[in-house]
Formats: C-alpha cells, structure tokens, sequence
C-alpha cells in the first residue's frame, strides 16, 4: 500500500505543476507589471500615470516578441533577449522566478502581487530603452 500511495502522491505534485504551468502571455503580462510599477515608482504622478498606462499597453508586445518559451510541462523556461542583454526566468506554480542573466551577476526571486525593492535588470533595461 506504501508503493502505491508514493505514486500517487507523484501523480498528484505532477498534476499540480502541470496545471499550474504558466504561459508565455503571463509571463509578458507579469513582466509588464512589473516594468510598469517601476516607471511609476520613479516618476511624479501625472507622468506616472502617463508612462505606466504606456507600459502596459505597450510592453507586453515587446516582452512577448523578444522572448522564447520552453515548455517541459511541469514548468516552463523563458528567454527573453533585448538588443545585447539575454535573460532567464523560470515560471513554475505560477509564479516566476528570475535566474542569473548572461550580462549580470545578480539573482531575483519575484512574485506575482509582491511589492519588490528593485527590478530584474531587463526590466530596467527595456524602461530605459521605452524612456528614450
């Protein structure tokens, strides 16, 4: 009965993770938000405004069509690259979780939801390049 239960309980995590596999669209809609807090958090409040509705109407398009998607079903990896900077993140459980980038030393762990203290560094990358 051990045996049995083991897999099941394998069966149950797996179902778990499979059904909660994020999709290239949230992650390009999570990174957005996330882009957008950060224009806002540097700006007065009528630029704010105006730069983060700009932000999120806009950056997910950029991120979406900058960034692949590697599906393995249990969690997903997405590479997004932006002129020479290349990044990783790794969405699993419906959430994301950043990885060293090829340009940068630092690893963040970032959330859906959670107020953060910086941002992942393409994201500080692609508002410079929208801020131009």
């Amino acid at each position: 009965m051990g045996k049995l239960s083991s897999w099941l309980l394998l069966i149950l995590i797996a179902a778990v993770l499979i059904s909660t596999n994020p999709t290239k669209e949230q992650y390009a809609e999570w990174a957005a938000g996330q882009l957008s807090q950060t224009a806002q958090d540097e700006q007065n409040s009528i630029e704010s405004l105006i730069i983060g509705w700009g932000m999120r109407t806009f950056a997910p398009g950029v991120i979406r069509d900058s960034t692949s998607e590697h599906n393995y079903y249990l969690f997903s990896l997405y590479n997004t690259r932006v002129g020479e900077q290349r990044f990783t993140a790794i969405g699993i459980l419906s959430h994301f979780v950043f990885i060293e980038s090829a340009n940068e030393a630092a690893v963040s762990r970032l959330k859906p939801g959670a107020a953060h203290d910086s941002s992942p560094p393409y994201l500080q990358f692609i508002y410079e390049q929208l801020g131009r």
